[in-house]
């Protein structure tokens, strides 16, 4: 499954809308969270996408649900469900709600 994640994120080509720095950190995250044995692996777009919504938002990035939704071939609301818990479980909590 880390396989398609990693192929996912390489797609989304965060850097063409100032996100390729937060990459590392997404993927930093997406291990940790599917490590933590629960069914996020299966879901790994919207969770890369809540994981990218989360992190840009604590650097201080402007956030674009629709952007963000395109870049990983998704609907805003399938990723927006997973902001929260993604951010809970890797320890950050959303200084917003979705």
């Amino acid at each position: 499954m880390d396989r398609e994640a990693g192929q996912i994120l390489a797609r989304a080509n965060l850097g063409e809308i100032g996100l390729g720095g937060i990459s590392p950190m997404i993927w930093d995250r997406w291990v940790s969270i599917t490590m933590s044995g629960g069914n996020e692996s299966n879901h790994p777009r919207p969770v890369l996408a809540a994981i990218c919504h989360s992190i840009a938002e604590s650097q201080g990035m402007p956030v674009s649900s629709d952007e963000i939704a395109r870049r990983f071939n998704i609907e805003k609301w399938t990723y927006r469900n997973w902001v929260r818990r993604a951010s809970i479980l890797s320890g950050v909590r959303p200084e917003k709600d979705p």
